[in-house]
């Protein structure tokens, strides 16, 4: 159980087997914000769904925060209610970013935007000095006055220290400390007296720029705990969407790979620093958190005893894994998606199993018929996933097909070598990198521990069976001998690998 063990600012691989709907996740979901709520001003606890791409995980977080907000219906599987409040960070979204300050920062916002009460004084003024600190272009002290139009009592702060020129910021600040507005210093007043905060901006002022991101995360923790335990009213769900898009960034360079610390690691981390938080983490990967107690189970939640679910819901950290949809949940998936013949969503299910990959390829397949004004029916979607895959391929734009037979024949593969091998084929009309990028969104591609990627057995088999002949004989061409090296250099020894022109 994750517990907070009172205000230390004063005191100085086994998973769950593959779920076959998304009620069982749903009921995971509710169990542990029971656990959380019994005594959430102390608590907090980590609920993690991850499974490849396409399963659908991006989905059952937004059905979550419906349910959160009361407007998906009767849904509610265990509880009678959800009392909370929730934010959302999506590392795959268009204006996030990987770097601390910018998740640090997004919650802060979003979190004033469910209780405008929340204060943020220390990770505030850190914010600002940073800012300031990191340099003296135009846009660094553009980056300090967007701050300050965010941050009211701040503006005020810095306005009162330039009545008094020659005396460094936090010096002036604490003489103008008495300057302030009584709104903006009676909000302070409240929440850390005065000798506090002159020691904290004593302390700020005295940091390198790199000092005060090291203590970022520590500025925020500090404020969140008081606002936890003084000013919310119920507990939060923050919810971290792709995060192996966050871990696969921070590892593209060794020096950081153990940015993500600062989230979790230790008893200063952000997650164990402030109660009454359940975090809601979806990834393609198991959460592999070292000095996290996890419950290992052996069976799906809907199989275990009451004590059991008790005791897992009651572990620090829970995770499972999401799998292929219920009958029930498939064709309801169809039904939202426009899918609204109920004997050809059986027909569908029956195809695809449920599998959220082959659902997603039926409804591409159905809106292109539609599109061309063909009358859908199960003989136009293939009587196997082979089929299916065939007919959802030729309906691909030409660009998507090219960019699908070129890395089908590649089979595993990894930024680098997509370069050098596109660099020098002739039989690719359409690539570019950037063209690439997007494509490698699509949930048919897998990414593997070791930073390299593959696509779906099935639909890489499909991709071979109907590949260009030209790509397929240039690209292996190309590929094979730089494999050879490769193999080689991990290897040491010559691997004697034919090339045949």
């Amino acid at each position: 159980m994750g517990k907070i063990k009172g205000n230390k600012y004063e005191q100085k691989n086994e998973a769950v087997k593959v779920f076959t709907d998304r009620e069982d996740p749903q009921e995971a979901f509710e169990r542990k914000f029971e656990a959380l709520y019994e005594d959430w001003r102390h608590d907090y606890f980590v609920l993690c769904y991850y499974g490849i791409g396409g399963v659908g995980k991006t989905s059952f977080i937004n059905k979550l925060c419906r349910v959160i907000r009361g407007v998906e219906g009767n849904e509610l599987r265990y509880l009678d209610k959800i009392d909370c409040d929730y934010i959302k960070y999506d590392f795959n979204a268009k204006n996030s970013g990987v770097d601390k300050e910018t998740i640090l920062y997004h919650f802060r916002n979003q979190l004033l935007e469910i209780n405008n009460k929340f204060c943020f004084f220390h990770f505030d003024y850190a914010m600002y000095a940073y800012a300031k600190k990191t340099g003296e272009t135009r846009e660094n002290d553009k980056e300090a006055e967007t701050l300050l139009e965010k941050m009211p009592w701040l503006d005020s702060l810095v306005n009162a220290v330039g009545l008094i020129p020659g005396v460094n910021f936090a010096a002036s600040a604490i003489q103008a400390f008495d300057k302030l507005s009584s709104v903006v210093i009676g909000a302070i007043g409240k929440h850390i007296d005065k000798t506090k905060f002159q020691k904290h901006l004593r302390e700020v002022e005295g940091l390198e720029s790199s000092e005060i991101l090291d203590k970022l995360h520590e500025y925020f923790c500090e404020d969140m705990f008081y606002n936890m335990q003084n000013i919310s009213e119920r507990p939060i769900v923050v919810f971290m969407d792709t995060y192996e898009k966050y871990i696969d960034t921070l590892n593209r360079e060794f020096a950081m790979i153990t940015e993500d610390h600062w989230l979790r690691k230790g008893e200063d981390s952000v997650i164990r620093s402030i109660p009454g938080i359940l975090w809601v983490i979806t990834g393609r990967e198991k959460l592999c958190w070292e000095d996290w107690e996890e419950l290992k189970v052996e069976s799906p939640l809907s199989k275990m005893t009451e004590e059991e679910k008790k005791q897992l819901a009651r572990t620090e950290l829970e995770q499972h894994l999401l799998g292929d949809l219920s009958d029930k949940d498939a064709k309801s998936f169809l039904i939202n998606a426009g899918i609204t013949d109920t004997t050809l969503c059986d027909q569908i299910y029956k195809l695809t199993n449920g599998t959220p990959l082959y659902l997603d390829i039926c409804v591409d397949t159905y809106n292109t018929l539609i599109g061309k004004n063909i009358e859908p029916n199960i003989k136009l979607f293939g009587e196997d996933v082979t089929q299916l895959i065939s007919r959802y391929l030729n309906n691909m734009s030409e660009e998507n097909r090219e960019m699908t037979y070129f890395l089908a024949t590649l089979g595993v593969w990894d930024d680098e070598s997509v370069k050098e091998v596109a660099s020098k084929a002739t039989t690719l009309h359409y690539y570019r990198f950037a063209k690439y990028t997007e494509f490698m969104s699509n949930s048919f591609i897998i990414k593997n521990d070791n930073g390299t990627y593959n696509m779906h057995d099935t639909v890489r088999f499909a991709a071979m069976k109907n590949a260009d002949k030209e790509i397929v004989d240039e690209v292996s061409r190309i590929n094979l001998p730089m494999l050879k090296e490769k193999l080689d250099k991990s290897s040491g020894v010559d691997t004697n690998i034919v090339i045949s022109e």
